[in-house]
Protein backbone atom coordinates (compact mmCIF):
# COMPACT_ATOMS: atom_id res chain seq x y z
CA UNK A 1 0.00 0.00 0.00
CA UNK A 2 2.97 2.42 0.85
CA UNK A 3 4.39 1.61 -2.23
CA UNK A 4 1.84 1.73 -4.22
CA UNK A 5 0.71 5.62 -2.76
CA UNK A 6 4.72 6.31 -3.74
CA UNK A 7 4.65 5.61 -6.98
CA UNK A 8 0.84 7.74 -7.31
CA UNK A 9 2.77 11.11 -5.38
CA UNK A 10 6.34 10.30 -7.88
CA UNK A 11 3.66 9.97 -10.81
CA UNK A 12 1.90 13.47 -9.58
CA UNK A 13 4.62 15.25 -9.33
CA UNK A 14 6.25 13.98 -12.65
CA UNK A 15 3.03 14.80 -14.31
CA UNK A 16 2.53 17.95 -12.94
CA UNK A 17 6.08 19.66 -13.81
CA UNK A 18 7.31 21.85 -16.45
CA UNK A 19 10.08 19.85 -18.33
CA UNK A 20 12.92 22.03 -20.30
CA UNK A 21 13.66 21.80 -23.71
CA UNK A 22 16.59 22.91 -25.92
CA UNK A 23 18.76 22.12 -22.99
CA UNK A 24 22.45 21.69 -24.46
CA UNK A 25 24.56 21.04 -21.59
CA UNK A 26 23.97 21.66 -17.94
CA UNK A 27 27.69 20.27 -16.47
CA UNK A 28 28.43 20.54 -13.13
CA UNK A 29 31.86 21.79 -12.56
CA UNK A 30 32.37 21.58 -9.00
CA UNK A 31 30.48 20.82 -5.43
CA UNK A 32 32.35 21.89 -2.28
CA UNK A 33 30.68 21.91 1.10
CA UNK A 34 31.80 24.59 4.13
CA UNK A 35 33.01 23.11 6.79
CA UNK A 36 30.55 25.17 9.12
CA UNK A 37 28.72 28.03 8.92
CA UNK A 38 29.70 31.47 6.81
CA UNK A 39 30.07 34.74 7.78
CA UNK A 40 31.24 37.75 5.57
CA UNK A 41 30.62 41.43 5.85
CA UNK A 42 32.13 43.53 3.60
CA UNK A 43 32.09 47.11 2.41
CA UNK A 44 33.65 48.98 -0.60
CA UNK A 45 33.67 51.55 -3.08
CA UNK A 46 32.70 50.81 -6.77
CA UNK A 47 34.81 52.38 -9.79
CA UNK A 48 31.96 55.41 -9.91
CA UNK A 49 32.52 56.13 -6.27
CA UNK A 50 29.23 54.66 -5.14
CA UNK A 51 28.99 52.64 -1.99
CA UNK A 52 29.09 48.84 -1.52
CA UNK A 53 28.35 46.58 1.11
CA UNK A 54 27.79 43.01 0.81
CA UNK A 55 26.58 40.60 3.94
CA UNK A 56 26.41 36.89 3.85
CA UNK A 57 25.32 34.58 6.97
CA UNK A 58 24.51 31.14 7.18
CA UNK A 59 24.15 28.90 10.01
CA UNK A 60 23.53 25.54 10.89
CA UNK A 61 23.95 23.17 8.35
CA UNK A 62 26.91 23.58 6.22
CA UNK A 63 26.39 24.98 2.78
CA UNK A 64 27.00 23.32 -0.35
CA UNK A 65 28.36 25.53 -3.16
CA UNK A 66 27.20 23.90 -6.54
CA UNK A 67 29.17 25.85 -10.00
CA UNK A 68 26.97 25.16 -13.34
CA UNK A 69 28.32 25.50 -16.97
CA UNK A 70 24.57 25.72 -18.53
CA UNK A 71 23.57 26.51 -22.55
CA UNK A 72 19.86 26.55 -23.74
CA UNK A 73 19.45 26.61 -27.59
CA UNK A 74 17.31 29.00 -28.84
CA UNK A 75 14.21 28.65 -28.08
CA UNK A 76 15.06 26.54 -24.78
CA UNK A 77 14.04 26.45 -21.66
CA UNK A 78 14.57 25.18 -18.44
CA UNK A 79 10.85 24.45 -17.56
CA UNK A 80 9.36 25.39 -14.28
CA UNK A 81 11.07 24.77 -10.75
CA UNK A 82 12.77 26.28 -7.57
CA UNK A 83 15.39 26.18 -5.74
CA UNK A 84 16.17 25.39 -1.68
CA UNK A 85 18.74 28.78 -1.77
CA UNK A 86 19.85 31.17 -3.79
CA UNK A 87 21.50 31.15 -7.44
CA UNK A 88 23.70 33.54 -8.59
CA UNK A 89 23.35 33.69 -12.23
CA UNK A 90 25.86 35.26 -14.40
CA UNK A 91 24.92 35.66 -18.46
CA UNK A 92 27.66 34.80 -20.53
CA UNK A 93 26.68 34.91 -23.66
CA UNK A 94 23.18 35.47 -25.08
CA UNK A 95 19.80 36.91 -23.42
CA UNK A 96 18.33 35.01 -20.24
CA UNK A 97 14.74 35.82 -20.35
CA UNK A 98 13.58 35.39 -16.53
CA UNK A 99 9.71 34.58 -15.60
CA UNK A 100 8.43 34.47 -12.14
CA UNK A 101 5.01 32.93 -11.44
CA UNK A 102 3.47 36.42 -12.44
CA UNK A 103 4.49 36.24 -16.01
CA UNK A 104 6.57 38.98 -15.93
CA UNK A 105 9.55 38.75 -18.04
CA UNK A 106 13.17 40.21 -16.80
CA UNK A 107 15.71 40.13 -19.91
CA UNK A 108 19.24 39.92 -18.63
CA UNK A 109 21.76 40.24 -21.51
CA UNK A 110 25.42 38.75 -21.78
CA UNK A 111 27.82 40.54 -19.05
CA UNK A 112 24.46 40.77 -16.06
CA UNK A 113 24.16 38.80 -13.14
CA UNK A 114 21.22 38.42 -11.60
CA UNK A 115 19.71 36.30 -8.37
CA UNK A 116 17.15 33.68 -8.27
CA UNK A 117 15.75 33.72 -4.71
CA UNK A 118 15.61 30.14 -2.86
CA UNK A 119 12.04 29.15 -2.72
CA UNK A 120 10.75 31.09 -5.76
CA UNK A 121 8.81 29.36 -8.53
CA UNK A 122 10.56 30.54 -11.94
CA UNK A 123 11.50 29.62 -15.68
CA UNK A 124 14.62 30.78 -17.27
CA UNK A 125 14.50 30.86 -21.51
CA UNK A 126 16.19 31.82 -23.81
CA UNK A 127 14.07 33.69 -26.39
CA UNK A 128 16.43 34.25 -29.01
CA UNK A 129 15.67 32.40 -32.22
CA UNK A 130 19.27 32.43 -33.45
CA UNK A 131 21.94 32.59 -30.47
CA UNK A 132 22.69 30.50 -27.89
CA UNK A 133 22.07 31.48 -24.33
CA UNK A 134 25.05 30.28 -22.17
CA UNK A 135 24.86 30.97 -18.20
CA UNK A 136 27.78 29.97 -15.57
CA UNK A 137 26.10 29.83 -12.36
CA UNK A 138 26.73 29.43 -8.58
CA UNK A 139 24.75 27.54 -6.29
CA UNK A 140 24.15 28.16 -2.55
CA UNK A 141 22.36 25.22 -0.90
CA UNK A 142 21.77 23.58 2.24
CA UNK A 143 24.06 21.15 2.69
CA UNK A 144 22.97 17.34 0.57
CA UNK A 145 19.88 19.56 -0.86
CA UNK A 146 18.68 18.97 -3.67
CA UNK A 147 19.61 21.44 -6.36
CA UNK A 148 16.55 22.07 -8.16
CA UNK A 149 13.05 21.23 -7.20
CA UNK A 150 10.33 20.31 -10.29
CA UNK A 151 7.11 22.64 -10.24
CA UNK A 152 3.88 22.54 -11.62
CA UNK A 153 3.30 25.51 -14.31
CA UNK A 154 1.59 28.63 -12.91
CA UNK A 155 -1.96 28.74 -13.78
CA UNK A 156 -0.88 32.96 -14.23
CA UNK A 157 1.59 32.01 -16.67
CA UNK A 158 0.94 30.40 -19.94
CA UNK A 159 4.41 29.61 -21.14
CA UNK A 160 5.63 25.95 -20.82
Amino acid sequence: MTLAIGVLVLFSIISWASPGSGVLFNTILNVAQTAGDIHSNNTGTASDGTYWHLQLKTEGAPTEVVIQDQALAPGGYGGWHSHPGPVIVTVTQGTASFYESDCVRHDYPAGSAFIEDGGVVHNLRNESTTDTLRLANAFLLPGGAPRRIEEAQPPTCNLP
